[in-house]
């Protein structure tokens, strides 16, 4: 596999009075912040989780319940990590690799200020406008962190 260019997309989520707040810098260093209401419905995140990895990986239909578990807990996780003007950022860089295929964006994920939501399964991440799982593809990766 050749190597490809990374454009970097930094994702920092914090804990703030009745949500997260959500500082993002993309590919081209524009920044932004946006907030999200608290979404974390523990007990919901549990058994989505839990459905989404209990069926074969290899299990592709759209009518298997595995597999409508991983989307949703995706678009629940995509909805808290890419609001507003976040969401376009994202889609310029993603659009910005099939012009130029020795390309791939990065998305770096820092939980540091929000442990709670780094027990979640960030793999499963899914792109409701582009009905698709962000990574792992040509076009994406992801990195997350958090101490502890």
């Amino acid at each position: 596999m050749e190597d490809k260019k990374i454009r970097m997309f930094e994702i920092r989520i914090s804990r703030a009075e009745g949500g997260y707040r959500v500082d993002a810098t993309d590919p081209c260093g524009n920044r932004s912040s946006g907030f999200v209401p608290s979404k974390v419905d523990d007990f919901k995140f549990k058994w989505l989780a839990s459905e989404a990895t209990r069926a074969p990986v290899t299990v592709r239909s759209a009518g298997n319940k595995a597999m409508n578990a991983a989307k949703e807990l995706g678009s629940d996780l995509y909805s808290i990590a890419f609001p507003g003007v976040i969401a376009h950022w994202l889609d310029a860089a993603i659009d910005a690799t099939i012009h130029d295929p020795d390309t791939r964006v990065r998305i770096q994920l820092d939980l540091n200020d929000a442990p709670e939501l780094a027990r979640l399964p960030w793999e499963y991440l899914f792109h409701p406008g582009r009905g698709r799982h962000l990574a792992p593809n040509d076009e994406v990766t992801l990195v997350r962190y958090a101490q502890g």
